[in-house]
């Protein structure tokens, strides 16, 4: 801690160093709930058919996709024949398959490492958005039957990165200034 109460940049309020992990999501340059969401699969929170069966629910735990196996984060996001041709058909031409995951944290891990490492960090953001959507078609399949090809899945996911960026990138303009008048004051009204 620093004097006055301020925090270093590395520290939590705790007084406890802060996880790579947590800085690589909290400072990625996408929208709150998208953050949010890869902040709920590295802690393994999201609310997946293997993980709703392990609290007692009874579901089906198969992966809507490919009912081939159970619906865990690996398989949804990164092992499912649906989501490696996903992320081999984006620009970033991603193979998932044949790597020793022991968890979505481990991948996220290594995902911020290489990007980082490569000088592209702004492709952990695409990533992310990808991922949100992969989790929206998948909810959409679970809860309304909806089909669409993993290219549009990855398309829709870059296209939220860039709105998110372009929108944050525009100069902020208030009211006034967009109908072409400057700051004004409130005058007291003339008494007569």
């Amino acid at each position: 801690m620093k004097r006055n109460g301020e925090l270093r940049g590395d520290v939590c309020s705790t007084g406890s160093t802060v996880n790579p992990c947590w800085k690589n999501i909290w400072g990625l340059k996408v929208s709150p709930r998208v953050k949010s969401f890869i902040w709920k699969c590295v802690n393994n929170i999201l609310p997946t058919k293997d993980r709703l069966r392990r609290r007692g629910v009874l579901v089906n735990s198969n992966y809507v996709l490919c009912k081939n196996a159970s619906e865990n984060l690996l398989h949804l996001f990164l092992h499912c024949p649906f989501s490696c041709r996903m992320w081999f058909s984006t620009p970033l031409n991603m193979c998932t398959t044949g790597y020793p995951w022991a968890s979505f944290k481990e991948w996220w891990a290594h995902m911020s490492t290489q990007f980082h490492t490569l000088g592209c960090p702004e492709n952990l953001d695409s990533v992310a958005c990808v991922l949100w959507y992969l989790w929206k078609y998948r909810n959409g399949v679970v809860f309304g039957d909806e089909v669409l090809d993993g290219e549009k899945i990855w398309q829709t996911g870059y296209l939220l990165d860039a709105n998110y960026k372009s929108a944050c990138s525009k100069p902020q303009t208030s009211t006034l200034q967009q109908q072409g008048r400057t700051s004004e004051s409130w005058l007291k009204p003339i008494q007569e």
